[in-house]
């Protein structure tokens, strides 16, 4: 093959490269934003479909893995995670004092996961509850997430 034909191919598929495949520094966090009350993360949680990425886990090909969970009224969810082994399972979310637990009977997901909330812009950080809520260590979060229906203003900047 001549040369300027595999040159051609290369830049074809550097410049197609999906979105997803920019989110590469996870070390960039949120410098502010509001710790979500328990009444607040019902408000902003109750029946939306929220999109996001996890800081700590990767596909094979480096790009963090993604996710979306819809957060229904009568408290049940639907979680589908993309990335590795693309599924989808139902379980339960509920808020307890300022914090959000979702509970899953699915092999797939640690059967209790919560999370206290930090709201910066329109997205959502979720850190582990056993954390304290202050700006230190904020590269700790576990995932973020924003509203589907919302363009992120996150940071790292997902889409």
């Amino acid at each position: 093959m001549p040369a300027k034909y595999c040159l051609t191919l290369l830049m074809t598929c550097l410049l197609s490269a999906p979105a997803a495949a920019q989110v590469t520094n996870m070390a960039e966090v949120p410098t502010e934003g509001e710790w979500l009350t328990g009444d607040e993360i019902l408000k902003e949680y109750t029946d939306t479909v929220q999109t996001g990425m996890y800081s700590w886990t990767r596909n094979n090909n480096g790009i963090p893995v993604s996710f979306s969970e819809i957060h229904h009224g009568n408290t049940i969810t639907e979680y589908s995670e993309f990335g590795r082994e693309d599924f989808t399972i139902r379980g339960v979310w509920i808020v307890k004092k300022n914090v959000i637990c979702y509970y899953y009977d699915d092999y797939r997901i640690n059967p209790v996961n919560c999370f206290t909330v930090l709201k910066s812009g329109n997205c959502y950080y979720h850190y582990d509850d056993e954390k304290p809520q202050n700006f230190q260590n904020m590269e700790n979060w576990n995932s973020v997430g924003f509203n589907e229906n919302e363009t992120p203003t996150c940071v790292p900047p997902i889409s």
